[in-house]
């Protein structure tokens, strides 16, 4: 890859800038291979559950049919902690868990390409430093250092950024609050749960989350990297120019 002329105290030099070799090239695209990664454990996870649980309904009602009608209720309830783990119990901590993940994911992956764009531009603000007096989420400061240190214009995606952060939100109460949702029901969380049709749950109760909202978390990451993509790669282009 072509060097790129800098000039350092009053001096010219040439210095190879090699975007592929630090990853920067290929940054946003790999990080979409890991999302999807992540959306099909998800599914095979959640395929997991639901063949278990035919597998407990075909078992059941094969013995039922041996079994005298008015003695059914009884029976069943009998596996009524198996029914209750394979459609409810076991599910849910899978879907607080990988919101939770994905989350992490995130933060890391932007904290990774934060710590790129310090390598990436002479003289650049170190990005502990910036993190460390920016006011607010680990991943909205990430994003901040990334538009003012690579000069990104990220402004397409204000919309999409907003939904990220109402999950971010969720995720707050999903590992603060064991997901239990608060009190008032005018809080932003349960407004956001309200809206979205992957979610449900009333105040001061468990939030439930659907397999949907799973795949729509992903999306919104992955049209995310999407759109700064183009932006890495206007970054780049001018560095090399």
């Amino acid at each position: 890859m072509a060097g790129v002329r800098r000039i350092y105290s009053g001096k010219e030099h040439e210095v190879e800038i090699d975007f592929f070799e630090s990853g920067l090239m290929t940054f946003c695209h790999e990080a979409k291979i890991t999302f999807w990664e992540i959306k099909r454990f998800h599914e095979l996870t959640e395929s997991a559950w639901k063949q278990q649980d035919d597998d407990l309904q075909a078992c059941l009602l094969k013995r039922l049919e041996r079994i005298p009608e008015v003695h059914h209720d009884d029976y069943i309830s009998s596996y009524g902690q198996d029914l209750h783990e394979n459609q409810t119990l076991f599910p849910n901590i899978h879907r607080f868990s990988i919101v939770i993940s994905i989350h992490s994911y995130f933060e890391d992956t932007l904290n990774q390409l934060a710590d790129l764009f310090e390598e990436s531009v002479v003289n650049a603000q170190k990005y502990k430093s910036f993190k460390s007096k920016f006011k607010g989420s680990t991943i909205a400061s990430a994003k901040a250092y990334i538009e003012k240190v690579g000069k990104l214009d990220l402004a397409c995606l204000d919309a999409n950024w907003e939904q990220i952060k109402k999950v971010n939100r969720l995720r707050n109460q999903l590992v603060h609050e064991a997901g239990f949702l608060p009190k008032p029901s005018e809080h932003e969380i349960n407004k956001y749960v309200i809206a979205n049709d992957f979610l449900s749950g009333k105040p001061n109760s468990k939030v439930s989350i659907e397999p949907r909202f799973i795949d729509y978390y992903i999306e919104l990451i992955v049209t995310f990297f999407d759109g700064l993509d183009e932006e890495v790669t206007t970054f780049m282009q001018k560095q090399l120019a």
